[in-house]
């Protein structure tokens, strides 16, 4: 079946909106802190590491996804440390 962002298959405005809004993932580290992350693109693309340096921009624009799609990069932005469910370092760590 034919994937958003595929050969022949337009992405829609409901569906971008969709990608743009979906949720942060959470990862477990190996001392047990969470760190959210935002993952956009395909899940088989070839994967970039967005650092936006704070909270703001880690969700992109449409075009900018659709661009990501596009051009089959998977997008994964880590959120910093003290910011959305990501944890800082123990200070006595």
């Amino acid at each position: 079946s034919a994937k958003p962002g595929g050969a022949g298959m337009a992405l829609t405005s409901s569906w971008l909106q969709t990608e743009v809004w979906k949720p942060f993932q959470t990862l477990t580290l190996p001392d047990g802190r969470r760190l959210d992350y935002h993952d956009m693109g395909p899940a088989t693309g070839a994967p970039v590491l967005y650092s936006h340096m704070g909270y703001c921009m880690a969700r992109w624009h449409e075009p900018m996804l659709k661009l990501a799609f596009q051009n089959g990069l998977r997008v994964i932005c880590p959120i910093r440390a003290g910011y959305g469910q990501s944890e800082n370092i123990d200070p006595k760590a």
